[in-house]
């Protein structure tokens, strides 16, 4: 009964959805793809600040980029979970949006998002052709039983997005990802193709990043396209988060914004809950969360940040006779979804730890086994302890983190829900619904 009733509200949201996108676009709204396996959700809420700055923008809430997310965005409903009464209510709404009410949009921004070979196909029959494709890349993600069997898969079910894209649109590629550079090459070839724009940090790269510097202040680096170059500066953490920021930059300027207004927006972006976040913790401690989700490059990533932050940190206190004594803390949880490579990634993941972190607290299973492999090699500079739940970890950091500290929080999200820890460690926990990930989840 319930595969029926959820098959019956998927085929009314979808047809709903696509009437109302029907309406969309006579009435001249641009339609922005956003793919790839991480970055997603960042990329799209930058290209959505940017684009506001000049037009109305209709964007995915959170994460909405599944065969429901999409129609619900489209339709400007919210998910009702297991209520049926709720979903009752958004039928009946969306009806009325999908065939009555008023479209006050110039720009649609739809994140999509793709487990499992088949579910690009599905999500571009709901929204058909684009004016805007983005591909961010492909990483070792969603390679448990049923999801895919290799990151060439992964490619090749995400490249579908570039078949959607009008040939009079635009497709922008990262050009530092090799799969993705070799996707551009091919469309370049095709006359029929749309623009290709590879952006990224290559010298190459037709729209690219140089001089980036990263800080407790945040980024700050040029852009360049062709001819035009603008210093950008944005307040988020990360030098990872330029290939999120340039594809911003390269759909406001395909749609015709000017470089300086798009660099004005950028200086007021912040990153969406759980990405990569300073968040104050007890004791005068510092957390960095980004516990909405894991993955390997994305965790040596945040560990990276993390190293250049207490460099900088420690530069600017340092003086005279005085030392700088904060610790690295890694709050470390399973990376969920890497199927058959998962034991050796998590395993992996030790090598890569040694000498960047001072405290490792693992959360789960599979990060237990990064732990059990740094004690076999006799990690005697790193502190090791393991826990089973989120929950336990806080307990056990919240009343020895001292002033000074600063702890990552990076995992996956089914049965590890690490924005737990940092509700636990905030220094002010009534601000947990506005900073973090997941609040809206009954358990949260």
């Amino acid at each position: 009964m319930k595969a029926l009733f959820r098959s019956f509200v998927l085929g009314v949201l979808t047809a709903c959805a696509r009437a109302r996108l029907a309406r969309m676009r006579r009435n001249g709204v641009k339609v922005i793809g956003v793919t790839g396996s991480i970055g997603k959700t960042t990329c799209k809420e930058a290209i959505a600040h940017v684009l506001r700055g000049q037009f109305r923008v209709l964007s995915s809430v959170k994460s909405y980029n599944t065969e429901f997310g999409l129609p619900l965005t489209i339709l400007e409903l919210t998910s009702e979970f297991s209520s049926v009464i709720g979903w009752a209510k958004n039928l009946i709404l969306a009806v009325w949006m999908g065939i009555f009410a008023r479209v006050d949009y110039d720009i649609l921004i739809l994140e999509m998002g793709v487990d499992k070979p088949g579910d690009m196909d599905q999500l571009v029959g709901v929204i058909g052709n684009l004016d805007i494709g983005v591909f961010t890349g492909v990483h070792p993600v969603h390679m448990a039983d049923g999801q895919f069997a290799d990151m060439d898969a992964i490619f090749q079910e995400k490249a579908k997005l570039a078949k959607a894209v009008k040939s009079d649109g635009a497709m922008l590629l990262n050009y530092d990802d090799e799969q993705c550079r070799g996707l551009g090459l091919e469309m370049n070839k095709n006359k029929m193709s749309p623009k290709v724009i590879m952006y990224g940090t290559g010298e190459a790269a037709k729209l690219r990043a140089d001089d980036i510097q990263s800080g407790r202040d945040g980024l700050v680096f040029e852009a360049k396209y062709g001819e035009v170059i603008e210093q950008i500066r944005a307040p988020i953490l990360g030098k990872q988060h330029i290939s999120s920021l340039l594809p911003a930059i390269g759909c406001g300027l395909f749609l015709g914004m000017y470089m300086r207004d798009i660099a004005k927006r950028l200086a007021t972006f912040t990153l969406p809950p759980g990405r990569l976040s300073a968040i104050d913790g007890v004791n005068g401690s510092l957390i960095i969360d980004s516990s909405y989700n894991a993955s390997p490059d994305a965790v040596r990533a945040a560990v990276n940040t993390l190293c250049e932050l207490t460099e900088e940190i420690k530069a600017k206190t340092e003086t005279g006779s005085q030392k700088f004594c904060a610790r690295r803390i890694f709050v470390f949880g399973n990376m969920n979804e890497l199927g058959e490579i998962s034991e050796r990634e998590h395993r992996n993941m030790a090598s890569f730890l040694s000498g960047k972190i001072d405290v490792l607290v693992t959360v789960g299973d599979m990060a237990k086994l990064c732990a059990l492999e740094i004690e076999k090699r006799h990690a005697q500079s790193m502190k090791i302890l393991s826990f089973n739940d989120a929950m336990a970890a806080a307990e056990y950091l919240k009343p020895k983190l001292q002033n000074g500290d600063i702890v990552l929080v990076k995992g996956s999200q089914n049965k590890v829900r690490l924005e737990r820890v940092v509700k636990a460690l905030m220094k002010d926990p009534s601000q947990a619904q506005s900073l973090l990930a997941r609040q809206d989840w009954t358990d949260a």
